[in-house]
């Protein structure tokens, strides 16, 4: 889902990225992803889980990718919601600050906790399975 733009050409990209428009032609050089406003590609279920789950009670629809990653403004703030994984990603608390932490920082993006709403960072899960695999003892599995 996520695939951050080089490094060497990455901070070259984001000073040349002082306007917003720039930073919206990345984007959508990168994936394919168009402007979306249309909530009616939500499903009942998706549009009920999006406040009791994660808080998100008034958005608007920003971007969308395909028919699986689509971009919120709920208050100011962007989420990604990906039905890939039914997974909601805090991107920033604004669409400037998303934009740039997508393309550049992917390290500052949060996963939204469906328990607790707590923002985890996106490569804490990455740890805790690299840790797990690497605790089994393969020799004892046979």
């Amino acid at each position: 889902m996520l695939r951050e733009l080089p490094n060497d050409d990455g901070m070259q990209n984001m000073r040349n990225t002082n306007d917003l428009a720039s930073l919206i032609k990345l984007l959508k050089d990168k994936e394919p992803y168009r402007e979306e406003t249309n909530k009616d590609v939500f499903t009942k279920s998706e549009i009920y889980r999006f406040p009791k789950t994660y808080g998100i009670t008034d958005f608007r629809l920003v971007f969308a990718c395909g028919d699986s990653v689509f971009w919120l403004e709920d208050h100011g703030v962007i989420y990604f919601w990906s039905r890939i994984d039914d997974s909601m990603i805090r991107g920033g608390g604004n669409l400037e600050e998303a934009l740039k932490n997508y393309l550049f920082n992917q390290e500052k993006l949060c996963y939204v906790d469906e328990i607790t709403r707590e923002l985890v960072p996106i490569n804490a899960y990455d740890k805790e399975a690299e840790e797990w695999v690497n605790s089994i003892d393969v020799t004892k599995i046979s």
